[in-house]
């Protein structure tokens, strides 16, 4: 029997911490893994702004700052990220996982590095202009609701999302009208 758990279980946590990180930390890889899905680098707005030469409308040092902790920023009431708020409809940049100050300088030197491209690989994707058909919106409903599945076995969108009074399982705070979808 062994005497000493909490003992056992620090010196884990120190192993652990000891481990180099693997490649799913590389900066490149964390942008896609924790910013892409509300972030573009030339792509346009998503939920966020688009990042492209993002140090002509705040200096980095600030910059380094939000990235790190935009909750911070919110709460000592900076107009700048209030402004990125109200652009954003509400939706407040959380912290992402992982996030120290060492990776939002290296983020920000990501971001720079790819606004200097002709194309960022981060750009996003393209997005076709034409105008939904009723085809379009029985495929949207039926991934929505979970009987057609996302191409990459992703979560039906109902998990965390609303349509009209209909709740998902996990709630969500977006309503969405079924004839805009």
């Amino acid at each position: 029997m062994m005497k000493h758990p909490s003992l056992s279980l620090s010196i884990l946590i120190v192993i652990l911490g000891l481990m180099p990180q693997s490649s799913a930390q590389d900066t490149d890889e964390y942008y896609q893994a924790q910013c892409a899905s509300c972030h573009t680098i030339g792509g346009g707005r998503l939920t966020g702004p688009d990042l492209k030469n993002v140090e002509d409308r705040k200096d980095a040092a600030w910059l380094e700052r939000f990235i790190a902790d935009p909750a911070a920023a919110f709460a000592a009431g900076d107009a700048y990220a209030l402004k990125l708020k109200k652009e954003s409809r509400g939706v407040v940049m959380p912290k992402a996982v992982g996030m120290t100050a060492d990776r939002a300088k290296k983020l920000l030197a990501l971001i720079r590095a790819e606004s200097a491209l002709d194309r960022s690989r981060f750009a996003g994707i393209e997005l076709d202009d034409r105008p939904f058909t009723d085809d379009d919106r029985v495929v949207g409903h039926d991934l929505f609701y979970g009987r057609q599945r996302l191409k990459n076995g992703g979560p039906a969108c109902i998990s965390c999302h609303s349509i009209g009074d209909m709740d998902g399982l996990g709630g969500g705070t977006r309503q969405l009208m079924l004839d805009q979808v």
